[in-house]
């Protein structure tokens, strides 16, 4: 889109019209219009003495409204997680796993019980020579058949072929929804522990930053006369392990960052980390026996077997 925009300045002793135009699309911005060339899309406009005048159309502001930037889209964590497994790698090639398996229990019940039409169509010319007829006669010759053949019984044989397949539908159906689960555990365990890993560093850096603190008091005490020098030494080991933790708290950080990326992919920055997931105390099993016989029903390792 290109933007046009008149600025005019009627001048104080010579009263010449000083006219900037920028590139517009050929609307008027207001003024007096003097000239207008009917080959071009330009307009001049003349302004009112001293008066300094711009004027953008709705157009205008519409085409910078429509430049702004738009602001990253904020997501709960229940949207992200949600997300995440619509575009999880692993989910989707076990939905196709699935759609494929069902496609072929209807592919094997039309092959084994749907008709067969079977149509072939012969066409050709027949030239008889002769050394006693000078003339040999040419003949056109054609055959066709159609043939239509139905499966009335084969002694259960296609139907345990469509059984299988029937079964290994349900068995992808049931691999899908454990990838699923198996994935948004995945998922949930990596959120919880990179947000256990950055508290545990903010909490070893504070410890660290207290220590180191209390190493400079103690040395600034024998450094008076008023302490000691095992007290020194004391807080110089206790800084050393402080900072030992502070490393292992920034590794822990490192790798639960590295496994947020490789589930939530580009989408790890939409993650909130001040929300995580929980499991209502409802929904868990009482007992033994009830948490066995739940398992048994909906646990999808023990359906796949």
């Amino acid at each position: 889109m290109v933007l046009r925009a008149c600025i005019g300045y009627w001048g104080v002793h010579n009263h010449d019209a000083v006219t900037l135009l920028l590139d517009m699309n050929s609307h008027f911005l207001g003024g007096e219009p003097i000239s207008a060339d009917a080959g071009s899309s330009r307009v001049v406009h003349r302004f009112h003495k001293r008066s300094h005048v711009l004027r953008l159309s709705a157009l205008t502001m519409m085409s910078l409204a429509l430049m702004t930037p738009v602001m990253a889209e904020t997501l709960n964590t229940k949207q992200a997680f949600e997300r995440m497994l619509s575009n999880s790698s692993r989910v989707r090639a076990a939905v196709l796993d699935a759609d494929g398996a069902q496609m072929r229990v209807g592919e094997t019940t039309r092959r084994q019980w749907a008709p067969n039409v079977d149509f072939s169509l012969d066409v050709g010319r027949q030239r008889y020579e002769s050394i006693a007829d000078p003339s040999p006669p040419q003949l056109s010759t054609s055959r066709s058949s159609i043939k239509l053949t139905q499966l009335l019984t084969d002694f259960g044989r296609s139907e345990a072929q469509i059984n299988e397949a029937k079964a290994v539908a349900e068995q992808s159906v049931a691999v899908m929804e454990a990838t699923r689960e198996g994935v948004l555990l995945e998922a949930m365990t990596a959120h919880w522990s990179l947000i256990r890993a950055q508290r545990v560093l903010n909490f070893a850096k504070q410890s660290e930053m207290s220590i180191r603190k209390q190493a400079a008091l103690e040395s600034s005490m024998v450094e008076l006369g008023k302490g000691y020098e095992s007290n020194v030494l004391q807080a110089k080991v206790q800084l050393a392990t402080a900072e030992a933790r502070r490393v292992r708290a920034e590794g822990a950080m490192d790798i639960a960052q590295a496994r947020m990326e490789a589930l939530f992919e580009s989408a790890v920055s939409e993650v909130p980390m001040d929300q995580v997931l929980t499991i209502g105390s409802s929904s868990l099993p009482k007992t033994l026996d009830e948490a066995l016989a739940q398992a048994s029903q909906s646990n999808m390792q023990i359906i796949i077997g």
